[in-house]
């Protein structure tokens, strides 16, 4: 496959933070006597659900995901008999776990759950992971994505649902129960040795639809490995005419661009992570970080890469970022990583490493490439275009035009270019500076907010 040589500044450049501060590594996580491996994160305002398999944190016993309120660590319920390896929030903002458990609280429940924040239910009869003898390869539920339409895909290394349709990696929640996407993906060829989980690794939505990647070498019966997109009655690969199978086990959607990550180096030497923009794929930087790259995450302009496999020979602490040259992140990450992904301004990291930037931190991490960027209330102008982070969804929008209508012709679009539902976001309240708006209530994601002529991006991401 020809590759086109582009900017990653330009193409990843879509969002900005309007203030900036240093840098900070948390020291939240240092000496939690974390009793296992940690495989999920998910933030929530200052709290941090965790899912992984362990059994105990900071020395509360936790069956395999546990909650940082800011504060402490807790148990939720009894937790699962085995690993929670992916999180999410539903709509109503109950927690969705994925794993391979068979049980959640104590009652049956086929590697997918809700936690309430009081009890645990399954979703639907769940789903059915094939059989494996390998004590190192995870199966079952590896990621969960919530798109902006509220629907609830699921993808990793599974059979059927429980009344014993054929999903094969991948589904979507129905209502009732879970159900087909195509024919899914044959995730047939991953290692016999049982390191290397076959099937869909990681999900995101993009403007051509989800996109599904991972150790797959079809969809639809259809050649075309390692990233497929679903448009709702197929999927199609942007990789169908690569010269190899090529297995991503990282990926992230910024700015139009598709970033991932993977054995790419293996068939386009020297890069270590490529994109697709719709016009096929583009090469990433030329240069190494100094490790092969497992992982890729966005922040702003900044793309950030991990390592997720060991490296005798790597000089670099297996954590850098790329923006427009290489550079490292303070004194990085001692081992390797299990995850990596941005939310807001901040870096989020679990492995198998016991300190970040010279401090102890006992297998998760948290950067925050600009601390300014969380702030109750943000303002910002109309009559001078911008983008923003916001982790509240809550802003005070000036600039407005002196019209009757200029209120009535405000409107929020998402990514895909939907037209949210103004009632509940423009209140028409103002605290004297401006019109209040208020996004929180809508799922993670980047969103215009416009009056018909002048617009700003908003990146919100709790």
């Amino acid at each position: 496959m020809r590759i086109r040589t582009l900017s990653f500044i330009v193409l990843l450049g879509l969002v900005t933070s309007v203030a900036t501060a240093q840098p900070i590594w948390s020291t939240k996580f240092a000496n939690l006597g974390l009793a296992g491996k940690v495989y999920a994160l998910l933030p929530a305002h200052d709290s941090l659900y965790v899912g992984g398999r362990f059994t105990t944190v900071a020395g509360v016993p936790a069956s395999n995901i546990a909650l940082w309120d800011g504060k402490a660590w807790h148990a939720l319920g009894a937790g699962t008999d085995k690993g929670v390896y992916s999180l999410a929030f539903d709509v109503d903002g109950t927690v969705i776990a994925g794993g391979e458990f068979s049980t959640a609280g104590g009652s049956p429940a086929s590697c997918i759950a809700r936690w309430d924040g009081n009890i645990w239910s399954p979703i639907g009869s769940g789903i059915i992971p094939p059989p494996s003898s390998k004590k190192t390869a995870r199966r079952g539920v590896l990621s969960i994505l919530r798109t902006s339409a509220n629907e609830i895909f699921i993808g990793g290394c599974f059979d059927r649902n429980g009344e014993g349709t054929r999903l094969n990696d991948v589904a979507r929640w129905n209502g009732k129960l879970w159900d087909t996407l195509g024919y899914g993906f044959a995730s047939y060829g991953a290692p016999s040795d049982g390191t290397r989980e076959p099937g869909v690794l990681s999900l995101v939505e993009t403007k051509w639809g989800v996109a599904a990647a991972g150790y797959f070498v079809a969809a639809n019966y259809l050649l075309g490995s390692g990233i497929s997109f679903w448009s709702g009655n197929v999927w199609s690969s942007p990789l169908i005419d690569t010269p190899a199978q090529v297995n991503v086990t990282s990926m992230f959607y910024a700015g139009g661009s598709l970033v991932f990550a993977g054995d790419v180096a293996s068939k386009w030497p020297s890069l270590p992570f490529v994109g697709y923009s719709g016009n096929g794929i583009f090469a990433g930087p030329p240069e190494s970080p100094g490790f092969p790259v497992s992982f890729v995450a966005g922040i702003g302009a900044t793309t950030y890469a991990a390592q997720g496999a060991p490296c005798d020979t790597c000089h670099v602490q297996n954590l850098a970022a790329f923006a427009g040259v290489w550079s490292p992140i303070g004194g990085g990450i001692d081992s390797t990583v299990n995850l990596m992904f941005s939310s807001g301004s901040r870096l989020y990291l679990a492995g198998n490493f016991t300190h970040a930037n010279g401090q102890a931190s006992d297998g998760i991490a948290m950067y925050d490439a600009d601390p300014a960027a969380v702030q109750d209330m943000t303002h910002l102008s109309l009559s001078q275009p911008t983008s923003l982070f916001t982790r509240t969804g809550r802003i005070i929008l000036t600039g407005l035009g002196q019209t009757p209508s200029a209120f009535n012709d405000l409107a929020v679009f998402d990514a895909l270019g939907r037209a949210m539902d103004a009632n509940d976001i423009f209140t028409g309240d103002s605290n004297g500076d401006g019109v209040e708006v208020n996004i929180s209530a809508l799922p993670n994601g980047l969103y215009l907010i416009t009056d018909g002529a002048k617009a700003i991006k908003v990146l919100l991401q709790r």
